[in-house]
């Protein structure tokens, strides 16, 4: 269904009472396609957007348009471009009609960013940059979280090569190399030897290309189960969470989990609430 066609049917649903609508890009994770189907149930006309076609989002008979765009981090201008005029096209023409934009992956760091851009025109809920960047980067991750007293693994951050060149005898093994900003299992590598953390170290910064701010962290590996806690704040207050136990992962044993079970897990969910 193209797009043209899809915005009449826009139209016609706010004549019979839309409850909103709501911009959504990566519309090929299954968590967008999960947000598409939550929102759209509830009346919530969603727009989905992904640089590639054919998206699981894309599918949903909640999606009554799609639109595609550059690769955000590769064409960063022309991203923010392509998403401006989506905005603009279908911006609602009651301005009192609720209109998200919902950014679902690693884009949102760009558009919070960018956030003056599009506000004038859709509400933005996302963090400021200031905050994200506080969480966003594993390094400046791990020191907010050590100057809290919140529990970690033992962590190490080279500040050079020499720095690394003194520290790495004494760091415990096994333990992780990880990339400072990175996800799905992309930068990051379990060690087990002195051998193998001096290697992965300096095959990172060279492959990688990273300035001396930007080299690995090195975390402790820590035996146990691997849970993830999710939360949503509204103005610093937790107002909902959900924990999930992973069960699989891909790679194995440094991936995303592929099977996940929910579980209660109230002394986690503390840990994230303060």
């Amino acid at each position: 269904m193209d797009n043209e066609r899809t915005f009449e049917m826009n139209g016609q649903k706010e004549k019979s009472g839309s409850a909103g609508r709501a911009i959504i890009t990566f519309s090929r994770g299954w968590q967008t396609l999960v947000a598409t189907r939550s929102l759209g149930r509830r009346g919530v006309e969603v727009i989905t957007g992904d640089e590639y076609a054919m998206t699981a989002a894309s599918f949903s008979r909640y999606s009554v348009a799609e639109f595609r765009y550059p690769n955000p981090t590769k064409e960063p201008d022309a991203f923010l471009d392509m998403l401006e005029r989506t905005i603009l096209e279908h911006k609602p023409e009651d301005e009192t009609t609720p209109y998200v934009l919902m950014p679902i992956h690693k884009e949102t760091y760009l558009i919070a960013r960018h956030r003056e851009r599009f506000e004038p025109h859709i509400r933005v809920p996302v963090p400021q940059i200031e905050h994200i960047r506080q969480v966003h980067n594993k390094g400046t991750l791990a020191t907010y979280a050590a100057e809290r007293g919140l529990p970690i693994p033992k962590t190490w951050t080279p500040k050079n090569m020499a720095d690394f060149d003194s520290m790495a005898p004494e760091i415990k093994l096994p333990a992780f190399v990880k990339l400072r900003e990175a996800a799905s299992g992309v930068g990051i590598r379990k060690v087990s030897t002195l051998d193998e953390l001096t290697s992965t170290f300096r095959e990172f910064v060279a492959h990688f290309k990273l300035s001396e701010r930007d080299y690995p962290i090195i975390q402790q590996a820590v035996s146990g189960n691997d849970y993830c806690v999710t939360t949503l704040f509204d103005h610093g207050k937790m107002v909902a969470s959900m924990t999930y136990r992973g069960l699989r992962a891909f790679p194995a044993e440094r991936g995303a989990t592929v099977m996940r079970e929910t579980v209660e897990a109230p002394e986690m969910e503390k840990v994230a609430a303060d």
